[in-house]
């Protein structure tokens, strides 16, 4: 072989090898640009999942937030709607010693007072409007006892015994603030529907 054949076979093989090298190149460079699309591609999928999740949660916080002032605001109400209907029960009570109606009412609650507490040993206590209007109910009961003007009610009366020991509470305001403790439950379970 002469010196130009084996220099021509040198060219021709190193043409060769450089031809696979650059196929080699382009292929492995085909690789990594695959393989970093792919990377691309789940980091976006990645950041996109998270930016998704967050927008959910901020979205469940924001309807939780809402219900949750919706439900107070309902609450308020509620609360509000409770305390008007005996608001205008204590406004209607406070009128009644104008009607008619008021002595019936007031010796009603006279005598339940009475027959609460017995007849022996009292003292009524009432407004110092209603003063009169007692000693005339316990005249025509036949009954003797005690009437102190030392109230500032409404209407009613409360009674204690000579010794101090106990009172009878019977005033409107009493009375509407029992009303007002024994049907709570049952007007707060018909508002909050419980």
């Amino acid at each position: 072989m002469t010196l130009e054949e084996l220099r021509q076979e040198i060219e021709e093989r190193s043409r060769e090898e450089i031809k696979q090298v650059q196929e080699r190149g382009e292929s492995e460079a085909a690789i990594i640009a695959r393989e970093g699309e792919e990377k691309a591609a789940s980091v976006q999928k990645m950041h996109m999942d998270r930016a998704r999740e967050k927008m959910r949660r901020e979205r469940i916080q924001s309807l939780y937030t809402a219900s949750s002032d919706m439900k107070t605001r309902i609450n308020r109400e509620k609360e509000r709607i409770f305390l008007s209907v005996f608001e205008k029960a204590g406004d209607n009570l406070a009128i009644l010693r104008e009607k008619d109606s008021y002595k019936r009412v007031f010796q009603n609650l006279v005598e339940e007072s009475i027959r609460t507490a017995g007849e022996e040993n009292i003292i009524l206590h009432v407004d110092g409007r209603d003063e009169k209007l007692c000693t005339q109910i316990l005249g025509n009961l036949g009954l003797s006892c005690d009437v102190v003007s030392d109230l500032k009610c409404d209407g009613g009366v409360n009674i204690s015994y000579k010794d101090g020991h106990a009172t009878v509470y019977n005033t409107f305001e009493s009375r509407l603030e029992r009303a007002r403790e024994i049907l709570k439950l049952e007007i707060y379970a018909t508002l909050y529907g419980d």
